[in-house]
């Protein structure tokens, strides 16, 4: 069963750091990113295309998105909860989420295995 791993961070000085070693390894050890379409939208601008491009993400959605061409990205419409279910059922490996919607999802339905909270600076 895959397990979901939900990276949380919280500032303390109001400014957010723009890189964190300790994510970009659990992105490296997962199987697939898990997102919500806000942090989707975000990344995407500020790199000005997908920087992940050796995994699969996973986007939740209630729009009809799709920034992407060639990227691995996979846009989950509908009853996300199901399909979020299904996925941890097949297989193995780690799910890293991250993002505000898609930690209140996970949290709501119980899908989190695991919560990471990093402070900074």
């Amino acid at each position: 069963m895959k397990q979901i791993t939900l990276h949380v961070y919280q500032s303390i000085d109001g400014c957010p750091a723009l890189s964190d070693k300790y994510f970009d390894a659990a992105v490296d050890a997962s199987s697939c990113v898990l997102i919500d379409e806000e942090t989707y939208l975000r990344i995407y601008m500020n790199h000005l295309g997908w920087p992940i491009t050796a995994k699969e993400t996973l986007v939740v959605t209630n729009g009809g998105i799709d920034l992407t061409e060639n990227e691995r990205v996979k846009f989950i419409q509908g009853d996300a909860v199901a399909e979020l279910r299904q996925m941890k059922e097949d297989g193995d490996g780690m799910v890293v989420a991250y993002g505000e919607e898609i930690g209140a999802l996970l949290l709501d339905n119980g899908l989190a295995d695991e919560i990471t909270v990093t402070t900074v600076p």
